[in-house]
């Protein structure tokens, strides 16, 4: 199984997950912009994770189009075989076994929330298992062969943020073909802070570059969202692009 990971700014997160992962997966792909520079460094440090630089992010007046770099990273694995989407700030338990998986499902993982980046080494209980309306885009495992993934792109390509790339994938397989996995995850720092892009405290207390331009973001999104006004979160269907 081949990874896919995105990690703009969490660096010092993505050092506490990578080798996690490495110890998983065959090769990882790990999808970050030109001038992340240090997420390049804990990317090449493991022999089976590869970096792509992309400006996908940012194409098109998106702020932070995941969807579209996950796109470009799936081209960069060949699109083969079975994959896994994982967030950088997602902790897989050691050891990870997987179970027996079947093609034609879309898998995921119940998660933990570590709130307090400063209590991640606790033990896993913890914390408590987060509820969920969907699978959870923070973990996504298919078979790329999978007759329900014919149609590109996988992801949503079209969102201005981080927030709705991944239900656009969930809802490629109906609820009955939705399965989770045997294990449970944990995620790293509070929930649906980033979408804009990282403004959450780093391990070292830091604030992040552009943490207020995030929050000014997310107070207009709240402003919309009261307004029932949701098309400012997509892209102008004309300045769309897939890879």
């Amino acid at each position: 199984m081949n990874a896919l990971t995105i990690s703009v700014g969490y660096d010092d997160l993505l050092a506490l997950t990578l080798p996690r992962m490495a110890a998983v997966f065959e090769r990882i792909c790990v999808v970050t912009t030109p001038e992340d520079h240090d997420t390049f460094l804990v990317a090449e440090s493991r022999d089976n994770v590869f970096c792509h630089q992309t400006d996908a992010f940012t194409r098109g007046g998106a702020t932070f189009n995941k969807g579209l770099a996950i796109e470009e990273g799936l081209e960069q694995l060949s699109r083969q075989g079975w994959i896994c989407c994982i967030d950088a700030d997602i902790l897989l338990p050691n050891p990870t076994q997987f179970g027996k998986l079947e093609p034609g499902f879309l898998y995921g993982a119940k998660r933990k929330l570590c709130p307090d980046l400063r209590r991640w080494r606790e033990s896993w209980q913890n914390w408590r298992v987060v509820r969920e309306r969907e699978l959870g885009g923070y973990l996504h495992v298919f078979h790329a062969e999978d007759p329900l993934l014919r149609e590109r792109p996988w992801y949503g390509t079209d969102w201005r943020h981080a927030g709705g790339c991944d239900s656009a994938m969930e809802a490629k397989w109906p609820e009955d073909r939705h399965r989770h996995l045997p294990f449970q995850v944990v995620h790293l720092g509070p929930l649906c802070r980033n979408w804009w892009g990282r403004q959450t405290v780093r391990l070292d207390g830091r604030k992040p570059d552009g943490a207020i331009r995030s929050r000014e973001l997310m107070q207009t999104m709240l402003n919309h969202r009261r307004q029932r006004d949701h098309d400012w979160e997509r892209l102008p269907q004309e300045q769309e692009t897939n890879p």
